[in-house]
């Protein structure tokens, strides 16, 4: 869990550290993730709260209504002891902002030629436009090749391995859906994206899986040194392995990463 996030610029990154192996935080999906020896990350944004409304205030009707005067009656300033019986705690989640032009987060990650699951959970909103990428990595001294989750300028998800040309596109306008959580795979010969745990698109690699330099989050790395297609919403989870990750699995991140 992050509880102050300090979001890089360029030329000084907050650098995300590796996990190997087993015992990486986060859902029970993650249990077994690792347990093959792969190397990820997982970065997590998400500051869960659990604030309770006193009820002589506006008692909110559902988690997005606003929470008004919350009231601690506590001897010690920080107990859940309420005014009123009838008072009830409203969960209240953020995640991590990035503005679009110079917040990112760098992590050690380097993906491995033999296969690579990315995913993230994030939110854009309605009128967003280049939205850029949430976990990003281009080589361009090598082939000029790419290994990307993101959202293009009209709202549709998609990811990039290999060259350019190499995509796999769901023609869906996504901008201000709220948090979904988008995840893909690369086996070296086809991408398939995933859109809150469904198969949305498929396409054929072309060219590699890039291996040379680490991933950024909220960003796109470029040759180790060079920061572009900043990704302009809220991030709330990120995660990556050198590892195909099953369908299942894939369902599995996004049910715990929904309900988190």
């Amino acid at each position: 869990m992050v509880e102050l996030i300090c979001l890089g610029v360029p030329g000084s990154p907050f650098v995300v550290p590796a996990l190997s192996g087993g015992g990486a935080p986060g859902p029970a999906a993650l249990a077994t993730t690792f347990l093959g020896g792969q190397t990820g990350f997982y970065e997590d944004l998400a500051q869960g709260a659990s604030l309770f409304q006193d009820t002589a205030a506006i008692t909110p009707s559902g988690v997005g209504d606003p929470i008004g005067r919350a009231n601690d009656y506590g001897p010690g300033g920080n107990n859940a002891t309420q005014a009123s019986g009838s008072a009830r705690p409203v969960r209240v989640a953020t995640a991590g902002s990035f503005n679009g032009s110079s917040h990112f987060l760098l992590t050690p990650f380097v993906p491995d030629i033999s296969g690579i699951t990315m995913m993230a959970r994030f939110s854009v909103d309605a009128g967003s436009s280049n939205i850029g990428d949430a976990i990003g990595m281009h080589d361009t001294d090598n082939a000029s090749v790419y290994c990307i989750l993101s959202v293009d300028a009209s709202g549709q998800p998609r990811c990039i391995v290999g060259l350019s040309n190499s995509i796999a596109l769901y023609a869906s306008d996504i901008r201000g859906a709220g948090f979904v959580n988008l995840a893909a795979t690369c086996d070296g010969s086809t991408i398939r994206l995933y859109l809150d745990g469904t198969e949305v698109a498929t396409a054929a690699t072309v060219g590699v899986i890039p291996v040379f330099y680490p991933f950024a989050v909220g960003a796109r790395n470029r040759i180790g040194s060079i920061f572009t297609s900043f990704f302009d919403g809220e991030i709330e989870k990120a995660a990556a392995v050198n590892r195909v990750l099953t369908p299942t699995e894939i369902s599995d991140f996004s049910d715990n990463w929904s309900a988190a």
